[in-house]
């Protein structure tokens, strides 16, 4: 798919030149993408946020994807106009793709009454802890495009393309907080009753992810509406990516999301 759309450029290219009538236009654009994540895995390789895994059914299941982090984007592109309605663009820029992956235990704990007395008096509660993997991504993208403007003296814009993202930031970040009981001081302990954290344990800050994908395909469509502003056309733009590759190689991770940008382009 790729390969044909780069050839649509190409071939656009060409017959732009012959006519001789056709004009090669520059612009960039800048806008918010709100990324969401998709994830279906127990645990990052060589990094257990809980062990030993036996099969219990209180288990954690498997990390998914936790709402919504927004991140920037830009780009620089340029653009062949092969009719009124028809351009290609060649689109190149940078993009945040960082997210969350988040699951789940429910099990019970003993507190000790009065908290921080001597008491000996031991009740049982229901607690919970939630596990979080951020993924801390970002990427370089090269994304053929095309922009098709339907109906004639309205600049609606349909945008469809193709990418090929380089991965540059690879690392990620993951806790295991105590989360439930709310009401009472609580924390995890080393086994002898000392504090490790107040409610956190299994962390890891600013870690490489383990075998991170280097080039990862994707697919982006959407809308703009074109407004001429003497010799400059600003397009706000709302587009739709999904990444169709993971993030490693060993785990079920991608991304998708919402971009919200504005194109600025010289005519």
């Amino acid at each position: 798919m790729l390969f044909a759309l780069v050839c649509v450029t190409v071939h656009s290219s060409s017959i732009l030149a012959q006519s001789g009538g056709k004009k090669l236009t520059f612009g960039v654009i800048g806008g918010y993408a709100l990324n969401q994540h998709s994830a279906n895995f127990a645990e990052l390789p060589g990094f257990p946020i809980y062990s030993p895994r036996t099969g219990a059914a209180n288990e954690p299941g498997n990390f998914t994807g936790a709402g919504s982090q927004g991140g920037v984007t830009f780009s620089a592109f340029a653009q062949y106009e092969v009719s009124p309605q028809l351009a290609v663009q060649l689109r190149a820029g940078y993009a945040d793709r960082s997210g969350k992956a988040t699951t789940t235990e429910n099990y019970v704990i003993g507190l000790l009454s009065p908290i921080g007395g001597s008491g000996t008096t031991r009740t049982s509660v229901d607690a919970q802890s939630l596990y979080t993997i951020t993924g801390n991504f970002s990427t370089l993208n090269i994304e053929p495009t095309v922009v098709f403007t339907p109906v004639d003296n309205l600049p609606l814009k349909v945008i469809a393309g193709v990418g090929v993202n380089l991965l540059m930031s690879k690392t990620f970040d993951q806790t295991e907080q105590l989360i439930l009981p709310d009401n009472v001081i609580a924390g995890f302990t080393d086994g002898r009753g000392t504090s490790l954290y107040p409610n956190t344990r299994n962390v890891q800050a600013g870690t490489t992810l383990p075998n991170a994908s280097s080039l990862i395909p994707s697919v982006q469509f959407g809308v703009g509406y074109g407004i001429l502003l003497n010799a400059v056309e600003i397009t706000p733009e709302v587009m739709y990516s999904l990444m169709l590759g993971n993030f490693t190689s060993d785990i079920s991770w991608k991304a998708s999301g919402l971009r919200f940008a504005i194109a600025a382009r010289v005519r």
